[in-house]
């Protein structure tokens, strides 16, 4: 038993002369791998490298935006919890509000409520434990109302794709 790779068969059916289906993305991409499956680890690594410096910019940027949102969401958070007679420090909210947040994606209530409250509950030494649920109620109710309104715009194009049948 033979092992043939993708590319053999693209060889065998595309026949002579023509070019496979991927154009010169394809190739260079090709011709950058040709000396990974020679062992050749030294070119291996260069283009790892190439990957990895090209991208640093867009990752310096991505991890810049996602700072701002986190300090966004944290401090319109803080201020809506100093609003709802919670007297909790910034730089806790700053230290826990991840944790939150990451309690908050889980799939492991209805709508993220049950294990949220549990998480918000870490904030019980700055605040009493029942004004902290019930803003947590408040802020998750509120929070889904905002994805509501942000995904209000995208409706009626996702509809028109749900009739045509595509996904």
């Amino acid at each position: 038993m033979s092992v043939r790779h993708a590319g053999d068969r693209d060889r065998a059916t595309r026949g002579p002369g023509r070019r496979p289906a991927g154009g010169a993305g394809r190739r260079a991409v090709d011709h950058r791998c040709r000396g990974a499956r020679a062992g050749d680890p030294g070119r291996t690594l260069r283009v790892l490298a190439d990957l990895g410096q090209g991208r640093a910019r867009a990752r310096l940027a991505q991890l810049g935006i996602r700072l701002c949102q986190h300090a966004t969401t944290t401090s319109a958070t803080w201020l809506a919890a100093r609003w709802f007679g919670l007297d909790i420090p910034l730089t806790v909210m700053l230290s826990y509000m991840p944790v939150i947040l990451v309690v908050a994606s889980l799939p492991i209530n209805v709508a993220g409520f049950g294990a949220v409250q549990g998480a918000w509950l870490l904030l019980s030494p700055w605040a009493p434990a029942e004004r902290i649920l019930a803003f947590s109620v408040v802020w998750q109710a509120v929070s889904a109302l905002a994805l509501i309104a942000r995904g209000l715009p995208f409706l009626r194009g996702v509809l028109a794709d749900i009739r045509a049948g595509r996904k």
